[in-house]
């Protein structure tokens, strides 16, 4: 039976869409609107079937998964679809809050496993079921979701969930790293307007757990980067430094060996 979807008109405005490349932007769209979705946004689908109804390549296809993934947008647990931040900007009637928490339930335990083993993607969960007050699926303990409704009431979403994930996924290096960043920036820049650092914390944390990069390699590339007369121009934030780590290494080594990068070439690459 087939469903209907109903997609913002601002699905290509949006900052994250807008940056993707063609092929991106279509699997993401793909993901959403696909005869599998369902009101959770967590679902069961094979890559031959993703690639037999996109036209996609299968290592393709793997290939902006895992970018999806870094991104901290949706992921791919043995066979099924998660994608973050689905409920939160659904609207649900009192029926349709049953249908989602019936297709909670159907979700199997070793996904869930999965998803508990990703603070920041459980931490979510855990305030939108609270704040759109949809029961918890039966494989997750009352008294988890318990400890984060007391602190739901009077307070923004986005402030809530800061707060959970900071407190659950943040370590002292990415505070270190966050400071010493702005410290550097504001060095350089007396006057400029101060950041909030408890983002900046969650972006240095994201390299640390997603990216993979060891706290040193991070505090090393900020001092690297605020020292470089074309770098600390443009690394002016934690999300900078994400995006350009790896070109950033890359000409920090051409230097090392005596190579150089244009900044014409620097520049079309941070265009792109």
């Amino acid at each position: 039976m087939s469903k209907t979807r109903i997609i913002d008109t601002n699905f290509y405005q949006d900052t994250y869409v807008g940056g993707l490349k063609p092929e991106y932007k279509f699997l993401f769209l793909y993901f959403l609107t696909n005869s599998r979705t369902n009101l959770c946004g967590i679902y069961e689908i094979s890559l031959p079937l993703i690639n037999i109804e996109t036209g996609l390549d299968i290592k393709e296809i793997n290939k902006m998964i895992e970018q999806f993934a870094k991104d901290d947008k949706m992921y791919y647990f043995n066979g099924w679809i998660v994608i973050k931040n689905y409920t939160k900007y659904q609207f649900y009637n009192p029926n349709m809050k049953l249908g989602v928490e019936k297709e909670f339930n159907k979700i199997p335990n070793y996904i869930w496993q999965s998803i508990k083993n990703l603070n920041t993607l459980w931490n979510d969960l855990q305030v939108l079921w609270i704040s759109k007050n949809i029961h918890a699926p039966q494989y997750v303990s009352q008294i988890e979701v318990g400890e984060v409704s007391e602190v739901v009431e009077n307070k923004p979403m986005e402030e809530l969930v800061n707060e959970i994930v900071l407190s659950k996924n943040i370590e002292s290096s990415d505070i270190e790293a966050a400071n010493y960043l702005w410290s550097c920036i504001k060095e350089r820049l007396p006057n400029h307007k101060e950041p909030n650092l408890d983002d900046w914390t969650m972006e240095i944390s994201k390299m640390r757990r997603i990216d993979k990069r060891e706290p040193e390699m991070i505090m090393d590339a900020i001092k690297w980067a605020t020292q470089d007369s074309f770098w600390q121009a443009n690394i002016m934030s934690p999300a900078k430094l994400r995006k350009h780590f790896d070109m950033m290494q890359s000409q920090a080594i051409s230097k090392k060996d005596g190579a150089k990068i244009s900044p014409e070439t620097l520049r079309k690459i941070l265009e792109s």
